[in-house]
């Protein structure tokens, strides 16, 4: 599998920003998709012998620039699972490719914004969550996947949440170490 996407020669890690397809632009999950393509200028700048993979099963919540490559709708179910088990690191908000990869062994910095780490985090993870909602809203009204129940968009929870401080916890965790 890492051969038939060239991943078998350098060290990657993997971004996705999807959510569930049958959701919109306006969940309070998604991180910005400037944020993302900012942040992997930043990761570029800093580790250009990185690649950087973006993983989603659809286009519906935009592409990121720059990435080294972009697999969106390019693998199946094992496939990306053996990708993100290999990656250095999986970036993403709470989801489903996150649990993929706590079940395959893997290791993800994730974005919460409206759910919980307490409850959707793993111990391996880095589990980035902001100041500034006092709360995590997730269930507390029947429609808060539909948008921010502040009504702001992007979601404070999650707009706060910057590609600087991204990178800084990845390095902060020893992500890069084999790098170096």
């Amino acid at each position: 599998v890492l051969k038939k996407f060239h991943l078998n020669s350098k060290q990657y890690i993997t971004l996705s920003r999807g959510v569930d397809s049958v959701y919109n632009e306006n969940h309070p999950k998604l991180w910005p998709l400037a944020d993302y393509n900012q942040l992997i200028e930043l990761l570029k700048q800093k580790y250009p012998q990185l690649q950087l993979i973006q993983v989603e099963s659809s286009t519906v919540y935009g592409t990121m620039q720059n990435s080294t490559f972009n697999l969106t709708g390019k693998t199946n179910f094992d496939e990306i699972a053996i990708i993100l088990k290999n990656a250095l690191i999986h970036i993403d908000v709470e989801g489903g490719l996150v649990h993929l990869n706590h079940y395959v062994g893997g290791k993800s910095c994730v974005l919460f914004g409206p759910t919980s780490p307490a409850v959707f985090g793993y111990p391996e993870n880095i589990n980035l969550c902001s100041k500034a909602c006092p709360m995590n809203c997730d269930w507390l009204a029947p429609d808060w996947t539909q948008s921010c129940l502040r009504k702001q968009n992007p979601a404070p929870c999650m707009n706060s949440l910057l590609p600087q401080m991204v990178l800084n916890s990845l390095i902060e965790h020893n992500v890069f170490e084999t790098l170096d």
